[in-house]
Parts: C-alpha cells; sequence; structure tokens
C-alpha cells in the first residue's frame, strides 16, 4: 500500500506505519483507523456508505453492533484535529448514507 499524500487534504498518512502527519503533529493510528482513513481519503472526499466502510475494515461477515464504526470515526476525528489544527481536515457524517473526508478550511 502507498502512502496518501494528498495537498488539498492537509495531511499524510504512510499505511505500512499508520503514521498521520499533520500541519499541527504527527500520531499513530490504530489499525482500523488507519484503515478507515484509507477509505476515506480514496474517495476524494465523496461520500462513502457505512456499509462500505464496514466492509472495508471489518470482515463482510462480521456480524458486531454497527456502533463501533461510529466510535472508531469519533477516535479518528480526534486524532485529525490534533494532526490537522482547528481548520484541518475533517470528516462529515452524511445523515442516512455514511461519511465523507472534508478538506481543510475555516
Amino acid at each position: 500500500m502507498s502512502p496518501h499524500d494528498l495537498p488539498d487534504i492537509g495531511v499524510h498518512l504512510d499505511p505500512a506505519t499508520r503514521l498521520l502527519h499533520g500541519p499541527a503533529g504527527a500520531t499513530t493510528l490504530t489499525t482500523k483507523q488507519s484503515a478507515l482513513l484509507s477509505a476515506l481519503l480514496d474517495a476524494h472526499a465523496d461520500t462513502v456508505p457505512r456499509q462500505n466502510l464496514l466492509e472495508a475494515v471489518w470482515d463482510v461477515t462480521w456480524v458486531g453492533a454497527h456502533r463501533a464504526l461510529d466510535v472508531h470515526i469519533a477516535a479518528l476525528r480526534a486524532r485529525l484535529a490534533a494532526t490537522g489544527g482547528p481548520h484541518g481536515p475533517r470528516i462529515e457524517t452524511v445523515r442516512g448514507l455514511g461519511y465523507r473526508l472534508v478538506p481543510p478550511g475555516p
């Protein structure tokens, strides 16, 4: 897997090391956080349906609580805020559909 480096997003993720770099610092993501962020980065700011994220991060036969996705998204939001700063990229909930990564901005 190659590193994700999207200038319009303002962060750099190295999936091999799960290291997330941003203007406000760097942090190591968990395996699931890294997989979630990779899926959102691959979508290029398009909405990624919840089911697609569940299948990308967990096995398609996984029958756990769907709230687990929300918990991991919340933790990933905190990591993005810590590395991207106050105007860094953020994860937006698209009600009834899924999530999308929003580029930095005020």
